[in-house]
């Protein structure tokens, strides 16, 4: 089974940094300059899972 979340919240570079801090590790990285793409992570396990931009947020980049 492979996760593709999309946080309801918090915008996906955030989240990205928060599941970082709770131990996940940086698999692929396929963010674009455009703020689109998503970001391949690795739960203490060693189980991939992928981080979305959130339904209804931007892909624009302040």
């Amino acid at each position: 089974m492979h996760v593709d979340w999309q946080p309801p919240e918090r915008g996906r570079d955030d989240e990205v940094k928060r599941l970082m801090a709770l131990g996940a590790t940086l698999h692929e990285d396929h963010r674009t300059a455009d703020g689109r793409g998503w970001v391949t992570l690795l739960d203490p396990e060693g189980n991939e899972f992928c981080v979305e931009q959130g339904k209804g947020q931007s892909t624009a980049q302040a």
